[in-house]
């Protein structure tokens, strides 16, 4: 090193420019806590509005089935069917673009799609059909769609390793 001059600092911190980086949280980001991922129990698809909450995003389950599942939602259980989020906008709306893409083949859903290719010869699809929801409480605005991306890919991972596959509507074609 010359006399005098300083040692260039090369850290990811120092080449980012002030405005990017992030901002001193202190011990406060120590503070956030994980929020336990916990379903709403089953409801059956025509009632899905009922739901707590589903004016906010979050993760939902689908599940189909002839006779209703088990009032505790498994987000592992085999019934599952499709395991979604909604990070902007409502579980509401998602699940509006769900149903017109699962029940009148429209695309807007790729989940829906993929449930109108596989069910939709079914007349009585719809009633099969139920949803249970889970909204994220506790995080800050900021955060809380890095949680549901987070939540979702767990969910989804948990269920390949369990079942071999991901949940025959999440599974690409």
């Amino acid at each position: 090193m010359v006399r005098g001059r300083r040692k260039p600092d090369w850290s990811y911190t120092a080449l980012m420019p002030a405005r990017k980086r992030r901002p001193n949280m202190g011990d406060s980001s120590a503070r956030i806590k994980e929020p336990p991922v916990v379903f709403s129990p089953w409801v059956p698809w025509a009632e899905r509005n009922s739901i707590d909450k589903v004016h906010l995003p979050g993760l939902y389950l689908l599940a189909h089935r002839d006779e209703p599942p088990p009032r505790i939602a498994d987000p592992l259980a085999r019934e599952v069917i499709s395991i979604g989020g909604v990070t902007e906008g409502s579980l509401m709306g998602r699940w509006q673009q769900f149903h017109r893409s699962a029940f009148q083949g429209k695309p807007g859903h790729k989940d829906g799609m993929r449930y109108h290719q596989i069910f939709g010869d079914d007349p009585q699809a719809e009633h099969r059909l139920y949803v249970a929801a889970f909204v994220p409480q506790g995080l800050p605005r900021e955060l809380r769609a890095l949680f549901i991306r987070y939540a979702m890919a767990r969910l989804l991972w948990g269920s390949a390793r369990r079942w071999g596959a991901p949940p025959v509507c999440n599974a690409q074609q």
